[in-house]
């Protein structure tokens, strides 16, 4: 069971690594702090980004800069 532990991590990790430089579309789902938002892309994947709580329910384009954690940090896209 570890072993299989061990390979889905990081066949996690390389997927969310083949995300960065592209744009994702994400839907927001609450403010972490003042000034940062986290919400679930398209494909599930956790996204971090700055944004306000009024942009929480919305669909937005996030482009994936960096993992961060167990998900990926990016930027608005406007």
């Amino acid at each position: 069971a570890h072993v299989l532990a061990a390979i889905d991590e990081k066949l996690h990790r390389l997927y969310r690594e083949s995300l960065r430089g592209q744009t994702v579309r994400v839907l927001l789902e609450q403010e972490t702090a003042p000034g940062q938002v986290e919400g679930l892309s398209d494909n599930y994947v956790r996204v971090f980004c700055q944004g306000t709580a009024d942009l929480c329910g919305r669909m937005v384009n996030v482009r994936i800069m960096s993992l961060e954690g167990e998900g990926v940090r990016g930027e608005l896209v406007l």
